[in-house]
């Protein structure tokens, strides 16, 4: 009876089934790595809410994404190498390092080394820049001579324990911010 209802596999379905559970193992871990992404409070992905969740919500978000990112080139290189490569007048960088003193936090080993020599990088370039930081003394003094914004914003990772707290932050750019505004043509009131 075993035999009919178990009966032997054959090397053929093997090797298909191998290839199914290889495709179906990849595509799992990428819903599970953006699921994990979209309840992330922060880059690293270590800290997460659980909550019930259909990742068929997700299905609009990956078509947006893949119309968005079809034309788009992803490197992964380090900074200077990207931006001495593509900087020529009317490139626009963004960067987002880690903030100083929370280095720790990534395993990219970003150290003040590296914010010195982004900060030498970026005051070189022919192209306009923008970086977002924490806004700290030490980010202060080495962007002296840039143009900038402080702000605040709530502090997504302490809010468990600190509600409303806030998170000192500044955007700094080799070009003046305001400019684009001051050039928009502006409404004379009577």
């Amino acid at each position: 009876m075993t035999k009919i209802i178990l009966h032997e596999i054959q090397a053929d379905e093997i090797a298909e089934l191998q290839r199914k559970s290889v495709l179906e193992y990849d595509l799992r871990r990428a819903v599970m790595f953006l699921k994990l992404l979209r309840y992330s409070y922060s880059s690293g992905g270590k800290s997460f809410a659980g909550q019930p969740f259909s990742v068929a919500t997700l299905f609009s978000l990956i078509d947006r994404l893949s119309r968005r990112m079809a034309y788009t080139v992803i490197e992964n290189q380090d900074f200077e190498v990207l931006i001495n490569h593509y900087d020529r007048p009317g490139a626009f960088f963004y960067n987002d390092p880690p903030y100083v003193s929370s280095e720790y936090m990534y395993e990219c080993g970003f150290g003040w080394e590296d914010h010195l020599r982004l900060q030498r990088v970026l005051s070189s370039i022919q192209g306009k820049c923008l970086v977002s930081y924490n806004d700290c003394p030490e980010v202060q003094e080495l962007y002296k001579d840039f143009y900038k914004y402080s702000f605040t914003r709530i502090h997504s990772m302490a809010q468990k324990y600190e509600a409303g707290r806030e998170f000192p932050e500044i955007l700094i750019a080799n070009y003046d911010m305001s400019e684009r505004e001051r050039n928009l043509p502006h409404q004379l009131t009577f």
